[in-house]
């Protein structure tokens, strides 16, 4: 399982590499690629699943983007101006719009007009595959590459630019959080916390703090607590405030991909090659 998302009053979506599934309390639907169908998923392997204002749920695929029908129970597939589908890795919400980061591309999809139109194209920059991306300004978006590191890309120039602080080209996961921290986690290197000015305001390493693994894949915010999923350390809480990781033992040895809300007091969390499980850190 590579990443889930909970619809505030409806289904889990549970993403892996072998398809799709939406879970509705009872019963678990499945969704592959047809070749046959071109209303099925572009393809098997899910990249993300995220759900815009407009509760529209979007599916992105190795083969192209996908957006869920639910009056048929299928998806369309949006298609560039040359008639192809659109490859996309990450999104961010906006108030006009969805954005996608793709291939050293960048599409929005706009709320009114309901289509996806390419908003920037730097193919001839070096490879740049857009793996995480998050709002920096009203015009510029942090954009993550898991194997090229950090770019500042501005929507209204294209000026692309090093953000203010460098950790390296091997980010496993990205966040800004609700007070505008950016938190980083560099390849086996903890996690680090900076402010939009490039202070460093934090580092937490297995040697200086409560943190249970050094290499962390996912990262969420709940109830201004920071849940960071680790591979093979399991579950962390960290409360910025105090400073201090709480780690849930019963997640030892665990690889956790994804984290997100499910019920007030509980989390979903996807674990790589055992499943999906509802992780209630009172119990």
């Amino acid at each position: 399982v590579r990443c889930v998302y909970t619809e505030p009053k409806g289904f889990v979506w549970i993403g892996t590499n072998a398809g799709l599934g939406r879970f509705d309390g009872q019963k678990l639907r499945k969704y592959v690629h047809r070749q046959e169908d071109v209303h099925s998923l572009p393809h098997n392997y899910i990249h993300q699943i995220t759900e815009d204002i407009q509760h529209n749920i979007w599916i992105l695929t190795d083969g192209g983007i996908a957006q869920y029908r639910r009056s048929s129970d299928d998806f369309a597939i949006p298609l560039d101006d040359r008639g192809h589908p659109i490859l996309a890795y990450s999104a961010c919400l906006t108030e006009q719009g969805v954005i996608f980061g793709g291939r050293n591309r960048i599409y929005r999809y706009d709320y009114d007009s309901r289509s996806i139109k390419l908003l920037l194209d730097f193919s001839s920059d070096p490879y740049f595959a857009i793996s995480a991306i998050s709002r920096w300004d009203e015009e510029t978006l942090l954009c993550c590459s898991r194997w090229q590191g950090l770019r500042l890309i501005n929507l209204r120039s294209g000026e692309r630019r090093l953000p203010p602080f460098d950790c390296g080209k091997e980010i496993m996961a990205l966040l800004i959080d609700s007070h505008n921290r950016i938190w980083l986690a560099p390849y086996n290197e903890g996690l680090r916390c900076f402010n939009p000015e490039g202070r460093l305001l934090a580092s937490y390493t297995t040697d200086n703090s409560g943190l249970s693994n050094n290499v962390v894949l996912s990262m969420a915010e709940r109830d201004s607590h920071i849940w960071v999923g680790t591979d093979g350390g399991g579950i962390n809480s960290f409360n910025p405030l105090t400073e201090k990781f709480i780690h849930y033992p019963s997640t030892w040895e665990d690889k956790v991909a994804s984290i997100c809300q499910f019920t007030p007091g509980k989390l979903l969390i996807s674990l790589f090659s055992q499943g999906v499980f509802i992780f209630n850190p009172a119990t």
